[in-house]
C-alpha cells in the first residue's frame, strides 16, 4: 500500500506543478496585457499633450502679434467674427453707434497707434436724419 501511496503522490504532486506552471503562464500574459494597456495610455495621452502644446502655441503667437496682450487679441477675434455679419445685416445703418465700434476695429488693424474707440453721443432728436433712408439710428 505504500507504493500505491507514493504513486497517488507523484501524481498529486506532478499535477500541482502542472497548475502551477498554468498560472505562472497566465500572469505573464497578464501582465504583458497590463504593460500593453498602460503603454496605449501613455502614448494617448502623450498625443494629446502634443496637440494641446501645438495648439497653445498657436495660441500664443497669436496673443504675442498683439504685444503679448491678450484683450486686444480677444477683442480682435470678437470683432472678427461679428463684422461680417453686421455688414450684411446693417447695410443701410453704416453710420450707427454699433457700426462705429467696428469702425474701430478696422482702423486698429490698419492703425495700430489707434487710440479708444469712439465715442458716440446720441442723436439730436430734433435734427433730421442725415439719410431719409437711414431711421434706425435715430429710432429711440
Amino acid at each position: 500500500m505504500t507504493t500505491e501511496a507514493m504513486r497517488q503522490q507523484e501524481v498529486a504532486l506532478t499535477e500541482a506543478r502542472q497548475r502551477k506552471s498554468v498560472a505562472e503562464f497566465a500572469l505573464k500574459a497578464t501582465e504583458d496585457r497590463v504593460a500593453a494597456i498602460l503603454a496605449r495610455g501613455k502614448a494617448e495621452a502623450d498625443v494629446i499633450q502634443f496637440g494641446n502644446e501645438a495648439e497653445a502655441s498657436g495660441w500664443r503667437n497669436a496673443v504675442a502679434a498683439f504685444d503679448g496682450d491678450g484683450n486686444a487679441y480677444a477683442q480682435y477675434v470678437m470683432f472678427d467674427k461679428l463684422a461680417s455679419a453686421y455688414r450684411q445685416i446693417m447695410i443701410n445703418t453704416a453710420d450707427s453707434p454699433l457700426m462705429k465700434i467696428f469702425e474701430f476695429a478696422a482702423n486698429a488693424n490698419n492703425n495700430p497707434d489707434a487710440g479708444a474707440p469712439p465715442t458716440t453721443s446720441p442723436p439730436d432728436s430734433a435734427a433730421p436724419p442725415s439719410n431719409p433712408t437711414d431711421t434706425a439710428a435715430k429710432v429711440p
